[in-house]
Parts: structure tokens; sequence; C-alpha cells
């Protein structure tokens, strides 16, 4: 299978306000009803959509910078494409999108676990069927074999699917989960230039672009904006912006009035798509096209011009807690910055309404009448009305800032206890959303460490706190199949590491039966056999896991091991140097592979691994081992007992650490 690297944004606008068959032939067609809508900062509710019909959700993610991915392979201003969408949507012309009504998640707040929590729980779950939903990403897309992939800061190039987010999966939350009446999807295919493993070509864009074509197509109304032709890539700059994708640097800029075309003080989809045919072409020199299918109202009205009246303006100055956001009139002005003090400018004067959302929960509201030119409102001695919950609430947010989820007196007890006391409390949502997500982050970390436990130490501690975090999601997610597959998975290898191999293997077999396509549980198979005396039985794991997820080292190196055993050296050195040549870092691995030369004879390959691994880890003491080995077998004496030396100085060194707790 082969691999493919590009990198994209996704920007899904789940829209309210369309018409069907007003689009006919690709012409737009104007009547009367163009101009009878009449659309300002001043009628437009914060958070709720222009007809008023229902609110406003979105869910913007941009990564520039990857845990997993090579310096030459970041990105520079996914992150950028996305703080900028979010603060517009922020804005009374975006929608005003309360903090409560939109996620961002930036480079290392983009884990897998956060990004799922964030689709598949709190927007499945916030969204209802007359609101207006926008899902962003800004990232790296990746193609491997029939699949497709987003990947999220932590996502692992070595397994992808356990790793990553699926093109399916997102299909599967936009068409069945998250409900709404029309939706359109933008996409922004290879969105930088030198990206990955492989050359990129018109081959590779084409797939990339084909997956994310399929995003909501089996749905109802459902439009679909790519941001390039399939032969084409997509193209970012400093010179956009400072520094943003092409396409969504002048997505925001239409979005933000130079897509108004007919100067009603309203952008329309219609003119939005005119504006982005015009100018992405004209700024690449013809070299990335955007383009559009599906069915789509043109008077759907996407965001509304800000105009400035210099009369009778008037500003106000709010002081309070940081962190509180603060609307008037129902339309959010901000949020209240670290130094206290927010300013909001151009208010018409007169009476109006002040709410302010402070972080302890508590809302603060009250008329206010502006008549001066600057009015200061100290938030701290307002009258304060709130609906507070349970006090478990801080307690339970407190244990998991801490990281205390599942121990005595930890979040998910005193999660229960709000749930025994107080099960109509009106922060349990919230607290089921925010749960939910930091279990989901506790088991998924486990499961990076054992894609990539070639490197790291296993950790039996963190493998009982994943074990439990899943248990407990099962709880918040019994409908969701990975999430048993991944707690069956996780239960497993506990009693792997307590020695109850054949009991882990009747789990792992479930684990199957839940989610076929993830190569863990097969690995994790063939180590349970092993342990059983089923060679057999354990080399044909691990070739499957090696087959599903052929990035994967880990499972090669155990295939090797099998070969080594049995004395199979040749087939043994093609399974390490694979394993080598996923993932480099792989210690044991390049031991491996040089003591198999050794064994054959082949002394100068078996030097110059053995080199390499000491270049790569020069307190590695078993590389200095083999080294002098090799050099004995070369008769090269002085050699190999400098190397007997150095080995032994490690060896003695590590125990000294060890023992003195270094």
């Amino acid at each position: 299978m082969k691999r493919f690297y590009s990198s994209l944004v996704l920007l899904i606008l789940v829209s309210t306000a369309f018409a069907q068959g007003d689009r006919a032939k690709g012409k737009r067609r104007e009547s009367a009803q163009d101009r009878e809508l009449s659309i300002s900062t001043s009628t437009i509710k914060s958070g709720a959509s222009m007809d008023g019909r229902g609110r406003l959700w979105a869910v913007v993610i941009g990564v520039s910078n990857y845990r997993n991915l090579r310096a030459e392979e970041q990105l520079r201003f996914a992150h950028r494409d996305a703080e900028s969408l979010a603060a517009f949507l922020r804005s009374p012309e975006g929608g005003g999108f309360p903090s409560h009504q939109i996620k961002l998640l930036i480079n290392e707040q983009a884990t897998l676990a956060a990004v799922r929590t964030a689709l598949g729980t709190w927007l499945a779950r916030s969204a209802e069927k007359e609101d207006v939903v926008y899902i962003f990403f800004a990232g790296h897309g990746v193609v491997e074999g029939e699949d497709a992939y987003l990947l999220a800061h932590d996502s692992d190039p070595q397994n992808l699917y356990a790793t990553s987010l699926a093109v399916a999966e997102i299909d599967r939350v936009i068409t069945e989960r998250v409900e709404s009446r029309v939706k359109i999807l933008i996409a922004d295919a290879c969105h930088a230039g030198k990206i990955g493993l492989q050359s990129r070509g018109a081959r590779e864009e084409l797939i990339i672009n084909r997956f994310l074509d399929e995003v909501g197509k089996s749905g109802a109304g459902t439009f679909r904006l790519l941001a390039s032709r399939e032969n084409e890539k997509s193209f970012e700059d400093e010179r956009w912006g400072g520094g943003h994708g092409v396409f969504t640097h002048f997505l925001l800029e239409g979005l933000g009035g130079r897509g108004d075309r007919d100067r009603d003080g309203v952008v329309r989809a219609g003119e939005l798509l005119d504006y982005l045919s015009e100018v992405v072409p004209a700024e690449t020199q013809a070299a990335q096209h955007p383009r559009a299918a599906g069915n789509l109202d043109a008077r759907l009205p996407l965001s509304i011009v800000r105009v400035t009246e210099t009369a009778s303006l008037v500003a106000l100055e709010v002081r309070g807690a940081a962190g509180s956001e603060v609307y008037l009139d129902s339309s959010y002005r901000g949020r209240i910055p670290p130094n206290g003090t927010l300013a909001v400018a151009g208010i018409k004067g007169g009476d109006h309404e002040i709410s302010i959302d402070e972080p302890s929960g508590v809302t603060i509201k009250q008329m206010i009448s502006l008549s001066s030119a600057k009015t200061v409102l100290d938030v701290t001695s307002a009258a304060r009305s709130s609906t507070k919950g349970s006090p478990l609430a801080a307690r339970i947010r407190e244990s998991m800032a801490r990281g205390n989820l599942t121990d005595e007196n930890g979040a998910w007890s005193l999660y229960e206890q709000m749930v025994r006391q107080s099960p109509d409390d009106p922060q349990r949502a919230a607290i089921e959303i925010e749960l939910s997500g930091a279990l989901e982050e506790t088991g998924q970390q486990s499961i990076n460490n054992y894609v990539r436990s070639s490197e790291k130490p296993f950790d039996a501690e963190r493998l009982r706190r994943a074990s439990a975090s899943y248990e407990r999601l099962r709880q918040l997610k019994p409908e969701d199949s990975h999430v048993e597959a991944k707690r069956l998975f996780a239960a497993a290898r506990v009693l792997l590491a307590e020695g109850k191999a054949k009991e882990a293997i009747d789990l792992l077999e479930r684990s199957l039966t839940f989610d076929s396509r993830t190569a863990c549980p097969y690995n994790a198979l063939g180590v349970a056999y092993e342990k059983t005396s089923g060679a057999d039985k354990a080399a044909e794991f691990y070739n499957r896991a090696a087959v599903i997820a052929p990035g994967w080292a880990l499972p090669r190196y155990r295939l090797g091991l099998q070969h080594y055993a049995r004395g199979r050296m040749i087939f043994a050195m093609r399974e390490f140097k694979a394993s080598v040549q996923l993932d480099p870092a792989f210690l044991s691995a390049r031991w491996w592979l040089a003591r198999a030369c050794r064994s054959q004879g082949r002394l100068v390959e078996a030097e110059r691994e053995a080199l390499e691994l000491i270049r790569i880890a020069p307190n590695y003491a078993p590389a200095h081992l083999e080294l002098g080995l090799i050099y004995e077998a070369k008769r090269q004496w002085a050699k190999a007992g400098k190397a007997f030396e150095t080995y032994l100085r490690l060896t003695s060194l590590n125990a000294k650490q060890t023992s003195t707790g270094l």
C-alpha cells in the first residue's frame, strides 16, 4: 500500500436558511426577494441564526505543529487560519458566537480525543434541527490505501487508524448524529507545499479530494465547495494576511465585506462564491480554482457588513473578572482580558441590556443607560442573578484539572455523587461532555504510547488508568462501538501485564468483534500467544497487524523476533530492516538487525548498523556490546576492547543511577 500525505482545511457550514431549486444550471436567480431581507448588527442576536430559527455552533480546529512528524512535514499557517475564522465568528458580523457555542482547538489542544469529543459528543449533543453548525479543520490530511484521515496533533503516521480521525467517521457524524436542515462542505486540500514521505502529484490530490467530496453526500441538502480542482494544489504564504492559506484568507476577506457585491450590507452565498472564483485564481496566477457542487440557495446570508455610524456613538468600559464574556443587547462584544477591563466602542447612545457570563458560572444582567461619551461599568457591584447548580460541579472540574479522574474521590466519583443527589442539575450535560473528553484523552494517550512503545518505556500505571477511563467512558457513550473496542483492548493489556495471557486473548478477540480494522488488538494477540507457546498463531497475528497498519514498526519487529528464534535469519533481517525504516529511532530493532547481520557473517553491514545505533543513542549500552562482538569477529582486537570497556562503563553508570534513584 502507498501512503500519500497532503494537508487540508475542512470547513463545513451546516446552514439553516436554504431554499430548494434556487440555483439552476449554475446561474444565480435574482428576484425582489433578494432585497427584502434587511440584516444588521442591531437585529441579529449573538449566537442565533439570521432568520432567528436556531442557534449557531462551531468546532474550529487548526494544527500546524505535529508531535510525531518531522520538521519538514510541519505546517506554518493552519492554526492561524483557524484562529482568524474563530475571531470572525465571534464578531457581530460573523454571528457573535458566545464561548459556550464554539470550540476552538489549536495545535497541542487539538488531540484526537479532543477533536472526537468536540465533534461526536459536544456538537452532536448540542446542535438541533433548526441550528447552524460550523466545522473547520486546518491541518494535514493523509490517504493510506483505501482510507483517508485527518491528522490531530498527536496522530502517528505509524498507525493512522488508531491515532487519526477517519474522513469516514466525520461523514458518519455529519449525516447520522449532527442534526440540521442543510449542510455546506468547504474543503481546502493540499493546504501547504512540501509535506510527507512521498512526492505529491495530481493523483494524490485527486484521491484526497475524492474522499472529501463524499463527506455528507448521502445526506439531504449538502453543498460542497472545494478550494481547488482535482489536479491542482492549494497554496499558503505570508503575502496573504501575513500568513494564511490563500483560499481561507479570501474566504475571510469575502465574509468580512469584500464579497458584498451589491453593497446591501449582507454577504450572501452566491456573492461569496463569485468572489472566491475570481480572486483565488487571480492571486495564484490561475494555478488554483475553487469548485462547487450540490444545491445552494444563492441568497443565503452568510455574514453582515458593519456600517459605521459616526453620529451619537459612545463607548463602554466593562471592568470585572478576567475571562467574563460580555453581551450588549444579546450581541456578543468580547471577553474581559487578564487586565480586567474590556473596552467596547461604537455603541449608540440610549438604554441597553448588558449581560456578563463569568467563568464561575454566575450571570450578571441589568439595564444600563449610555449618554456620555464614555461609561465605566464595574460589574463587581452589579446586581447578580445566577442559576448555580450543584457545588460538586466545581469540584469535578478541579479534579479533572489535576488529572484525578478515576481514583477514589476523583472526578468520576464526584460525578456519580452529583447524579445521585441532583440528577437534573443544569450543569450535568456540560460536565458529562467535559468528563467524556478527559476520559477519552487518558485512554487515547495510552494507545498512542502503545503505538510508540518502540521508543517509550512500558508504563503499567498509565495502562491501568486508561483501562479505568474507558470503563467509565463506556457508561457515558454506550452506543459508541469504538469506545467498547478500546475498553476491551485496554483491559486485555492490563491482563497481559499481570501475566494472564489466556484471559487477555478472550478480551482481545471480543474487541475485534466491535472494530476489526484496528491493528493494535492483532499485535497484542501476537504477544498473548507468544506467552502461551502459540508461536504460529503469534506470527499470524503480527503479520495481520503489519498488513492493516503498514506504517507501524512494532509488528514488523515482533515478526523479526519470531523468525530469529526459528533461525530464519534472512527473514528476520528483512523484518528488522523494515521496522527500522518505518521508525529510525527504534533502538531494539536496529540492535537486533546488527545482531542478525553478525550471525550471518555480514560484518560490514552489522558494523554500520551498530555505529548508526550509537550515533542515535550514545548511551545505549547494548549497542557497544554488539559493536565489540562485531569487532571481535573481524579480529580487530583493540576496537573490540574499547567497545567492551564502554559497555561496562555504561552498565555500571546505569546501575548506579538506578540504585540512587536518578
